[in-house]
């Protein structure tokens, strides 16, 4: 049976994945229209890549699957903990990608700020 923090953990795994997806497909989506930010967009996409696989293999499988990769993968408490950092940047970026749709700036695929 699953506890409250491995609920917890779940539900933030979830989180920072979608959110880390997103992300990285609206960067692509940028990077391949604008020369000018191609970098920036693609490490971003990038970093947003990063947040949604280390959420989906160190959050999520173990959680699904019910087998631990060493001892601090077994511990929910713990796991949670360490994916706050990611969970928070990867929404901080949302928000700025989110805003930036909101007023059809380049995140949403139009050039312009």
């Amino acid at each position: 049976m699953i506890g409250g923090w491995e609920w917890a953990l779940v539900l933030q795994s979830w989180l920072t994945a979608l959110a880390g997806g997103f992300n990285a497909a609206r960067f692509l989506i940028y990077a391949a229209r604008q020369r000018r930010r191609r970098l920036g967009a693609f490490t971003l996409a990038v970093i947003s890549l990063a947040f949604m696989l280390q959420s989906l293999f160190l959050g999520l499988l173990p959680s699904i699957t019910g087998s631990g990769a060493g001892e601090m993968l077994e511990s929910a408490k713990l796991r949670f903990f360490v994916g706050l950092l990611p969970l928070a940047a990867s929404l901080l970026v949302l928000s700025f990608v989110m805003a930036r749709l909101k007023k059809g700036g380049p995140a949403a695929g139009r050039s312009g700020a």
